[in-house]
């Protein structure tokens, strides 16, 4: 009953496994610090007194203090507050928090556990039913990350006013494709690209201040881009394990979007084969 409902944290730290903590009906605060309620590694990408979680019947209250810098990634947004209901999740640096209650059963919470690695650290893909071996959909593929680690970003211009010039056209056109975004996945990836480029003409031009500004913008909307690529992975898994298969096609043009930049690869690949695999079962059904 209402009496007896349990509330919990499940927190996918970046080494692979997950710690289960109860949460109580007071505020808890999740850091790597010793006032924290539920102390995290500093692997985690946690700060000392990073979230405040309160549960209530429907979800968790999730909070940043005012005081504490970074972000919480929900549903692909940033956010310092958001209710967030149980059976979903949240990232904090390179951890993922997902929320359960008692009298949800758990049932999903041990799917997701299932079926949602922990794609921050490139855990791939699964689903587990029966499926014929060449049946895209029953593969386990890795997922890259987003973004190239080492990409070092250069300005094609080597003169200082043609580069300060290159510059603000650059910063312009990344924040009209921000706005584009929204309608097409691939320009939210080519808006932090001309960012980086921005950021090294702006470093050619001798503008470290205007530099580190752009940077900051860059900081904040590949973290934005990455939440989003993690949200969007989440709901194809979910779409396929259960055979919605328009919005598992939705799921994997969005994704195909994101790594139009990467090189093609094993997870595009399959992505590839998978739209062909859906486009087929979509036809044969509408027929």
């Amino acid at each position: 009953g209402i009496m007896s409902e349990r509330y919990f944290v499940d927190i996918h730290v970046p080494d692979g496994s997950v710690v289960r903590h109860e949460l109580s009906k007071e505020p808890t605060m999740v850091g790597t610090g010793p006032r924290a309620s539920i102390r995290v590694s500093s692997a985690s990408g946690f700060a000392a007194e990073q979230l405040e979680l309160l549960p209530d019947p429907e979800g968790v209250q999730v909070k940043l203090p005012v005081d504490t810098r970074g972000s919480v990634i929900y549903e692909g947004l940033e956010q310092r507050r958001v209710h967030v209901p149980y059976g979903a999740d949240i990232f904090v640096g390179k951890t993922r928090l997902e929320f359960v209650s008692e009298s949800f059963g758990g049932r999903r919470s041990q799917l997701m556990l299932l079926l949602v690695p922990l794609v921050l650290i490139g855990l791939g893909f699964s689903i587990y039913r029966a499926a014929s071996p060449d049946d895209p959909t029953s593969r386990e593929v890795l997922a890259p990350p987003l973004f190239d680690q080492n990409r070092k970003y250069t300005c094609p211009q080597s003169e200082s006013a043609l580069a300060e010039r290159r510059s603000i056209d650059d910063e312009r056109a990344a924040q009209a494709k921000q706005q584009r975004f929204a309608f097409d996945s691939a320009d939210g990836v080519q808006a932090a690209l001309l960012f980086g480029e921005a950021i090294a003409c702006l470093r050619v031009a001798g503008k470290a201040q205007e530099a580190s500004r752009v940077n900051a913008t860059l900081t904040r909307w590949s973290s934005r881009l990455n939440g989003y690529y993690t949200t969007v992975q989440l709901r194809l898994r979910m779409a396929l394990n259960e055979e919605r298969h328009q919005d598992a096609l939705t799921a994997v043009r969005e994704l195909q979007g994101l790594l139009e930049h990467r090189p093609d690869g094993p997870y595009r690949q399959w992505l590839g084969q998978l739209q062909l695999s859906l486009e087929r079962r979509l036809s044969s059904k509408g027929s």
